[in-house]
């Protein structure tokens, strides 16, 4: 609340107002804190109101994003896996920053690469899990998972792993 700042200075006045802001301020935390739990992408507690809602299992005390996944791989069901919900589901489930999918309709075949930019890949067993699961019978669904380094130059030495590797660049990519 705005007032001059000379009605700051008398006592009932001051302190009234310095206790009503960091009412305020608290109240303002209190209520971001609660909205949060309203979506997965945010929520920490309340993901088990969320396991719950979609009939999974409570997984209290697991890995926030593990949680997250299996309940984004739960809300997407009932959809058809089309090119684009495919890398849709790479995004969310899988942590990937783009997706490369790959149709073989002759033999019922779909190649699912999720692409991860200048990172190393995340764990693919909860994609995998989400895909196999929400994939029709007759469809063979074969995923994998890369780095995708972008570069300049034609040739870069890296170190990973304890392993010496030399990456090379194609062009185009």
């Amino acid at each position: 609340m705005r007032v001059p700042e000379f009605l700051r200075r008398i006592s009932p006045v001051g302190e009234t107002m310095a206790a009503t802001e960091q009412g305020q301020t608290l109240l303002e935390q209190e209520v971001k804190r609660r909205n949060d739990q309203l979506s997965v992408e945010t929520a920490e507690e309340g993901l088990s109101c969320w396991e719950a809602d979609y009939s999974l299992p409570n997984s209290e005390g697991k890995k926030l994003s593990r949680r997250r996944a299996r309940i984004w791989a739960a809300m997407s069901g009932g959809q058809c896996l089309t090119r684009d919900h495919l890398a849709a589901l790479c995004r969310s489930v899988g942590g990937a920053d783009e997706a490369e999918i790959e149709e073989d309709f002759s033999d019922w075949r779909v190649a699912v690469t999720a692409l991860y930019a200048g990172r190393l890949p995340d764990e693919k067993s909860e994609l995998e899990r989400a895909l196999q699961r929400l994939k029709p019978a007759h469809l063979q669904l074969d995923l994998a998972t890369a780095s995708l380094l972008r570069s300049d130059c034609g040739r870069h030495l890296a170190l990973s792993g304890n392993v010496f590797l030399v990456l090379e660049a194609r062009e185009g990519v």
